[in-house]
């Protein structure tokens, strides 16, 4: 899947995790260095929102993909992977 629009990124982001995307969540500086207004998701922001829902989950021997695997789907996973 190519890199997506925001808008388009957002509608797709809600479907998955049942969450309007926040703000804080887009890479500003990445998505500006984007051709076409593509965005880049701020993984590390949305890491400190994961944990604030399901805990500590690395102390359970899972990393953030795991989790959003485990929580929204593998379809979830790859998008957030692809807009890194």
């Amino acid at each position: 899947m190519p890199r997506l629009s925001r808008v388009e990124f957002s509608k797709e982001f809600q479907r998955h995790f049942n969450i309007h995307l926040r703000p804080e969540w887009i890479d500003g500086l990445m998505t500006a260095l984007q051709s076409g207004m593509r965005i880049c998701f701020d993984v590390v922001k949305f890491d400190v929102y994961l944990h604030q829902q399901f805990g500590e989950y690395e102390e359970r021997g899972k990393n953030m993909s795991d989790i959003i695997e485990e929580k929204f789907g593998a379809s979830a996973r790859k998008l957030v992977e692809e807009h890194l």
